[in-house]
């Protein structure tokens, strides 16, 4: 599975560039493919982490979407109960992808 990915993405890079960097390489995507794994390492579904965090339901689809549509307020409300530090921000936006 993780040749097919690679080869995936290489894919898209070659081929389609502006579709790569809106998946995989956008500042929402990244925090999306984060929000997504903490949220995978705690007990919350979709909804639980919305009603804890004060956003919608739609705004945590949203944001493990990648969809940049997303206020900073949100971001911030869902890294506060996902507990997600300045630090891990930094590294998922420096890290290769």
């Amino acid at each position: 599975m993780g040749n097919f990915l690679k080869e995936s993405k290489e894919f898209l890079k070659n081929n389609s560039p502006e579709l790569y960097e809106t998946l995989f390489e956008s500042v929402a995507a990244r925090f999306g493919r984060l929000v997504f794994a903490k949220r995978m390492q705690t007990d919350f579904t979709q909804q639980g982490l919305a009603d804890e965090a004060g956003v919608t339901f739609e705004a945590i689809t949203k944001i493990e979407g990648g969809n940049s549509s997303i206020t900073m307020s949100d971001y911030q409300k869902v890294f506060k109960v996902l507990k997600i530090a300045n630090e891990e921000l930094a590294e998922v936006l420096t890290e290769e992808i």
